[in-house]
């Protein structure tokens, strides 16, 4: 119990506050230079899709059975 109050009061005191904010940034993940962080995926987008011949699309869930879609079925 002792032992506890006297790391509380060490971490509480200024000297102790800037000796544990370092190792919470070193266990904080890094950037890695040169990485990409986000690949252009606009590239895959196609806003046309389902618009030609009657759409011939599903606006619902078709899984987990791949032959069963459920869409709505008021025109």
């Amino acid at each position: 119990m002792l032992l506890a109050g006297v790391l509380t009061v060490g971490l509480m005191t200024p000297i102790g506050l800037a000796q544990a904010a370092p190792a919470a940034d070193a266990a904080a993940p890094q950037a890695q230079p040169g990485a990409p962080r986000h690949a252009n995926v606009v590239k895959y987008v196609d806003p046309l899709i389902g618009t030609a011949n009657g759409g011939n699309t599903y606006p619902g869930a078709v899984r987990p059975f791949g032959m069963l879609s459920w869409s709505p079925t008021s025109t």
